[in-house]
């Protein structure tokens, strides 16, 4: 008999840095910064307006999953060079739409995580 399904156990690997990783299972997501610590979704589909918010602020890092792509992790004070970067594919940006070259790309989203272990946050933008 399986055991039910619960709340994610905080993780933490130990040892060297590694790539920062974005895993999905029957549970949901599951985030790893490079040093291995686990963060849980706490919100769906942020605005623009919130995505600039925390760009000003300059406190939390970003982690952007491109589709097909790895996770990059960007420390707080490069998030402005990020969101200049994808802002023109965000999902709420006016008149979005798929490149010709890639008719069933999506458009970035965002969403914020919240380590298992702690207070810290991180903002994921991804295309997925």
């Amino acid at each position: 008999m399986s055991k039910p399904k619960g709340r994610a156990r905080p993780t933490k690997a130990t040892g060297q840095r590694k790539a920062p990783r974005l895993l999905w299972g029957p549970g949901g997501g599951r985030l790893f910064d490079p040093d291995g610590t686990e963060y849980e979704r706490v919100e769906w589909d942020m605005p623009a307006k919130e995505v600039k918010r925390f760009v000003r602020r300059g406190q939390i890092p970003f982690a952007v999953k491109p589709c097909g792509c790895g996770v990059e992790w960007v420390d707080p004070a490069n998030t402005a060079a990020v969101w200049e970067r994808v802002r023109f594919d965000f999902e709420d940006a006016d008149d979005w739409k798929a490149p010709a070259d890639a008719p069933g790309a999506q458009p970035y989203r965002a969403t914020l995580w919240k380590a298992l272990t702690g207070r810290h946050h991180v903002l994921l933008l991804s295309d997925e």
